[in-house]
């Protein structure tokens, strides 16, 4: 029996690269296979209607219905294309990336830095610590339950609490070693320590064992209630830049003069 042809195989037969990178291009997602078959011909495809078949087989093209569409594969292929042609490998990546779903991993926060830190709670609960350095800390009632569940999510998953570290200011002229704030964190076991003159503003999260997100937001922003206009960095999976925040967030901790 013939083996099927390969992907580079594919692509180097006349005209198909081409009709690849012009799908690619278009507005449109799909297509009747005529046109399909048109547009290859146009390329100077010498059989359409074989490679578009190959081409389904090869999964560069996928069904959408009754049309027909360029596939995930046939973008990154296009991209491989453009990358061994000379084109930006930074811009390369940066598209390969989103295409696979992963964030860029430097992003500007214009906005709700916090609010989309606590988000990544509850669309990804699984963490094994959280790290919370803010001046100020009131999280608003949907912010709290949505640490709650991460903490009994993964708590669930792995049998073991998440460790979750806090350094704040004590309340100015409070005697309490608590107020309304910091009540929820307290309540799924967080570590608060104190400290009167930091003012970093630093939130981080480990993955635990069955995965997860590694993320860190620093910015301007308390986790409060805050409509001031902020500003942040959220770096995405640089183990590097993150381990350094990590470090810096527990030489902090070292030199809070109390602790709850």
């Amino acid at each position: 029996m013939k083996a099927e042809p390969l992907i580079h195989e594919l692509i180097a037969e006349t005209g198909a690269a081409a009709a690849l990178n012009y799908l690619v291009a278009q507005s449109e997602t799909s297509y009747r296979r005529i046109q399909i078959e048109n547009i290859f011909n146009d390329h100077g495809v010498l059989q359409p209607d074989v490679l578009v078949d190959l081409f389904l087989r090869s999964n560069l093209l996928e069904v959408y219905g009754n049309r027909l569409g360029i596939s995930q594969t046939g973008r990154k292929v296009t991209l491989l294309i453009e990358a061994v042609n000379g084109g930006d490998i930074k811009d390369i990546i940066r598209k390969l990336r989103i295409l696979e779903g992963i964030a860029d991993q430097y992003e500007l926060v214009r906005q709700d830095m916090t609010k989309s830190f606590i988000a990544t709670l509850s669309t990804d609960p699984r963490i094994r610590r959280l790290y919370i350095c803010s001046p100020w800390i009131n999280p608003t009632p949907k912010e709290a339950a949505i640490i709650r569940y991460a903490v009994m999510e993964s708590t669930k998953a792995t049998g073991r609490s998440p460790e979750i570290l806090v350094i704040t200011r004590r309340p100015d002229g409070s005697t309490s070693s608590i107020n309304n704030g910091l009540r929820t964190l307290v309540e799924v076991g967080a570590s608060i320590h104190y400290h009167p003159r930091i003012h970093t503003k630093l939130y981080m999260r480990e993955p635990d064992t069955n995965g997860g997100i590694l993320l860190a937001i620093v910015g301007s922003e308390n986790l409060t209630r805050s409509n001031l206009l902020e500003l942040g960095i959220q770096i995405n999976g640089d183990t590097l830049l993150i381990n350094q925040l990590i470090s810096y967030f527990y030489d902090t901790m070292s030199i809070c003069s109390d602790e709850l």
